[in-house]
């Protein structure tokens, strides 16, 4: 993989959250179809740490692992958000619209060079989002991609893995 930056980073790809019912679509998915071709993670807050441990079983289950694969990243605390950004390539957002939730992600990511997907729908917000941060995303050279739903998720994957 060719990823956005040169750095070594120990996910490509991460899930956040994880827990949320878009989340838990997308990790069937990647347990299903993707494997291990790729090192991919699931991460959420400290109020979903039940649910993230039982995802994270359910992954070392299916893909006969033993990596933990989950990070704990809570919204209201930047340092974690930053710190869960900084260990992965792209990340998938799965809160559909929470401009401040949304915001805090991508403002981390841009931060720490990592390219950014979200499930949102809602073509307001989309376009707040593209006002807000496209010209310090384009300095830093990091892909901010809103509106990636559930359907079209994937091909976006897809497009992020196979540039150059």
């Amino acid at each position: 993989i060719k990823m956005n930056n040169c750095r070594q980073r120990e996910y490509d790809i991460i899930i956040y959250p994880a827990t949320s019912d878009e989340g838990i679509l997308l990790v069937n998915y990647f347990v299903n179809e993707v494997g291990n071709q790729y090192e991919w993670g699931i991460a959420s807050g400290n109020d979903d740490i039940h649910s993230l441990r039982n995802i994270s079983r359910f992954i070392q289950d299916s893909l006969d692992s033993t990596d933990t694969h989950y990070i704990v990243a809570d919204i209201d605390d930047k340092e974690s958000i930053v710190n869960m950004t900084e260990r992965t390539h792209i990340l998938i957002n799965c809160v559909s619209i929470n401009k401040n939730h949304n915001s805090t992600i991508i403002s981390a990511c841009i931060e720490t060079r990592t390219d950014y997907l979200d499930t949102s729908i809602d073509a307001n917000h989309i376009t707040a989002l593209i006002e807000e941060f496209d010209d310090w995303a384009l300095q830093n050279n990091v892909y901010i991609l809103p509106g990636c739903n559930a359907t079209s998720v994937l091909t976006d994957i897809g497009v992020f893995l196979s540039r150059e």
